[in-house]
């Protein structure tokens, strides 16, 4: 009698199963779910890089060792498909799904790779290729044009969902404008760029927002081809030689300077009207003297963020060494 009731107590006690609550399909029965329930979730349990390789159109990734954390993410109340490569992970996940109060659960048989064979339709996130701004460092309220170039394999149109920490982003679509805010230091934008099929990608850039200090020519220094062609006192040269011509110069911010160099006559009424001809660029130039006449180089350097400084020198062209 005692051993009849421990058999009895037993049988009792043995908890049901939940693995046998959710429902297995075929491709075809998940296709038919997708086209005909409105109120459907496909889940997928992968990877992010299997996920991201491809997937059934519209659905969103959880991956099975995420799924516990991340059930608050889930309507209760809809209908869940289920799916990971071959059908391993999804089992485990539709377990975890019943057990945590899912009550419509459906398991994709052989996962992806079913669906695949069967011919059906796979979708391919949006790549993004490029993320960039016209200015990497900024003074505060200044305007940076920003542009985020993407690419779809599926060939899907793409929706692209902007947002920043700090400043104000105005337009839409893959090029915006961010103004920089007055507060200083390191500003995020970040661009989330989706098809309508469930695949996204992001990617983010830093913009430096800081007061800007132009760069300071400190000197510009003549060196003569040959130095009995030129009078440095009297900033004087023989006709036809050539000079380098290098700027000196400073940037607080530690900023990359452009150099815009020009020649023009210091006495535009006057006879001559040659001025030489200058070749080269970046810091230094070489200047070839005309035949005659007085000369002023001038270079404008500039910081790429609003701040120049330029410099000029007057030289007169001398047609006989004596003068010099």
């Amino acid at each position: 009698m005692l051993v009849a009731a421990i058999s009895l107590t037993s049988c009792v006690y043995a908890p049901a199963s939940t693995s046998s609550a959710y429902e297995d399909i075929t491709v075809a029965e998940a296709q038919q779910l997708i086209s005909e329930n409105g109120n459907l979730i496909i889940l997928d349990v992968r990877a992010q890089s299997e996920y991201d390789s491809g997937h059934i159109p519209n659905a969103i990734l959880i991956p099975v060792g995420e799924l516990v954390d991340r059930l608050g993410e889930l309507d209760r109340t809809k209908t869940i498909l289920v799916y990971c490569r071959s059908g391993v992970r999804s089992v485990q996940a539709s377990e975890i799904l019943m057990d945590s109060g899912f009550s419509q659960v459906r398991n994709l048989e052989d996962g992806i790779i079913a669906w695949q064979e069967a011919g059906a339709e796979i979708n391919h996130p949006p790549i993004i290729e490029t993320l960039a701004s016209d200015e990497t460092k900024a003074p505060p309220w200044t305007p940076c044009h920003i542009e985020c170039i993407a690419s779809d394999a599926d060939g899907d149109e793409l929706s692209y969902e902007w947002s920043t920490e700090g400043g104000n982003i105005s337009g839409k679509d893959s090029t915006v404008t961010w103004t920089a805010p007055e507060v200083l230091g390191i500003h995020t934008i970040t661009v989330i760029v989706t098809d309508g099929q469930g695949g996204e990608s992001r990617s983010s850039l830093s913009i430096n927002v800081r007061v800007n200090h132009p760069p300071v020519i400190e000197e510009l220094i003549i060196t003569p081809e040959r130095e009995k062609d030129f009078n440095h006192n009297k900033m004087r040269i023989y006709k036809g030689t050539s000079c380098d011509i290098e700027c000196i110069v400073s940037d607080p911010d530690g900023d990359e300077l452009s150099y815009q160099w020009s020649v023009d006559l210091a006495d535009p009424d006057g006879y001559w009207t040659a001025v030489g001809s200058i070749s080269g660029e970046g810091s230094v130039v070489t200047w070839t003297a005309p035949e005659r006449g007085k000369i002023v180089v001038s270079v404008l350097v500039s910081d790429g963020h609003g701040g120049t400084d330029t410099e000029e020198l007057v030289l007169k062209v001398e047609t006989c060494r004596c003068r010099l």
